[in-house]
């Protein structure tokens, strides 16, 4: 998570700091709705998806501005 580009992401930016809180605790449970006026770059759902491997327990849901889902939860259904 450390490419230059993803630093000035607003999505990075968010998880970064969600993990700083949640620090050693990968049993956190919950979720996380972000909503984005710009589409995600593959740069942001990799993030998103880094997130969801250190915390598999938190659902993470990425809508678009046309209000679709962007679904970087892998092994969801």
């Amino acid at each position: 998570m450390e490419n230059t580009k993803e630093k000035t992401d607003s999505e990075y930016k968010i998880f970064s700091n969600l993990a700083d809180q949640l620090g050693s605790n990968n049993q956190a449970k919950g979720q996380v709705t972000i909503f984005t006026e710009r589409p995600a770059c593959q740069s942001c759902l990799g993030v998103a998806e880094q997130f969801n491997k250190r915390y598999p327990n938190i659902k993470v849901n990425i809508f678009d501005n046309n209000g679709n889902l962007i679904n970087p939860n892998k092994g969801d259904k």
